[in-house]
């Protein structure tokens, strides 16, 4: 939803992003609308159904991302009764999925609330540019809604640090807004704190390449990083880590089941990863639990597609067929395969998926790893 200030007039975007038959991955916005007021749960869900039916998606829907506020937590619910629960995957249990970076914007904001930094800063700035600060980089104000723009005001501030120090001389009407020398080095840590979650945000907000896979081991190494900070010396780090550790453990427990599954389908990562982090997150008695329902879901998917789109079965065993064509032509047993399987029984021949999990890692490198080119060739 988005608002224009000029008009106080509501929009909604639909944004759709798919994967085609050549594994490349698109974003294309689907739909604009004007939504008349009230902005609630019914007259969302009215509209964002009414575009899905335009485009006759209803039965391609993974997932719908949306921020996480109450309107959208009860638009949910709402959009499911709209249509058959054959529709969605697994009956719409994943349907609803919250944005990252959204998630990350509530942990860094709940941080910056225990310190009194961007009221400050904003007199700061008023005050540099009201000297004609020549800056080759452009001193904005933070906004409350993007924390991120609390941490380029910092960054930037920062750069032209020795200026600001010598305006305190030159002009009487800065001293009284002048940060102090405890000022800027509690600026600079902070903005070091805070540069994880800018580069993080950035990532997730990629749409040239799947961000799904890459969620799971950014947001564990976050939850590691603000473990850590709760124990320095500095009492305001200690503070924002604690209340951005109490944030990111309520939507810890809300994690989408799709974002652990998307990082066993990584090549670098399958299960060891999350064999890895679990044990630091869950604990010694948990982490083999929620290992299991990893597994489970995946295997849930697994039968999932293979009973919607039994096509996708066939068109994989006509492939094995042409590539084993000159084999046939010598030697022809298939009716021996046939005898073999009912023999031992369908479930005892190995998925796809089981395959895939007995290779071997792929070697991670700092190179992009292309994930829907690897599956695109893989087999």
């Amino acid at each position: 939803m988005w608002t224009a200030n000029h008009q106080k007039r509501g929009y909604m975007t639909v944004t759709a992003h798919f994967i085609d038959d050549s594994w490349k991955l698109h974003s294309r916005i689907i739909s604009f609308k004007y939504v008349p007021c009230p902005h609630d749960a019914v007259t969302l869900t009215d509209t964002l159904s009414s575009c899905l039916s335009e485009w006759n998606i209803e039965d391609k829907i993974s997932t719908v991302t949306v921020d996480n506020c109450t309107t959208n937590n009860a638009m949910i619910p709402l959009l499911k009764e709209k249509f058959n629960s054959n529709c969605f995957i697994l009956k719409g249990k994943l349907l609803h999925m919250r944005c990252c970076a959204h998630i990350l914007n509530l942990i860094v904001k709940n941080g910056l609330s225990v310190i009194g930094t961007p009221k400050r800063y904003e007199k700061f700035e008023d005050t540099a540019r009201s000297l004609e600060v020549t800056c080759t980089k452009k001193l904005s104000l933070d906004c409350q809604t993007r924390w991120n723009s609390t941490y380029l005001m910092l960054n930037i501030a920062l750069l032209y640090n020795r200026v600001f120090e010598q305006l305190k001389l030159r002009d009487s009407r800065y001293v009284r807004y002048a940060p102090s020398g405890d000022d800027w080095i509690r600026a600079q840590k902070l903005c070091d704190k805070l540069e994880m979650f800018h580069e993080v945000t950035e990532l997730f907000s990629g749409t040239k390449y799947p961000t799904t896979n890459l969620f799971f081991p950014k947001m564990c190494q976050i939850k590691m990083r603000i473990k850590a900070w709760m124990t320095v010396d500095e009492p305001f780090i200690r503070d924002m880590a604690t209340q951005m550790m109490s944030k990111f453990q309520k939507y810890w427990e809300e994690i989408h089941g799709l974002m652990t599954v998307a990082v066993v389908l990584d090549p670098r990562y399958k299960f060891m990863l999350i064999e890895y982090y679990f044990p630091t997150i869950y604990g010694n008695d948990q982490y083999e639990i929620e290992i299991e329902k990893v597994r489970k879901l995946c295997y849930e998917l697994l039968e999932e597609y293979s009973s919607k789109f039994p096509n996708l079965r066939e068109r994989s065993q006509q492939m094995d067929s042409v590539s084993a064509s000159s084999q046939t032509q010598i030697d022809d047993l298939s009716n021996f395969d046939t005898y073999v399987r009912v023999a031992y029984g369908v479930e005892n021949v190995k998925s796809e998926l089981e395959l895939y999990l007995e290779e071997k890692l792929i070697p991670r490198t700092d190179e992009f790893f292309d994930i829907c080119n690897y599956w695109k060739y893989w087999r």
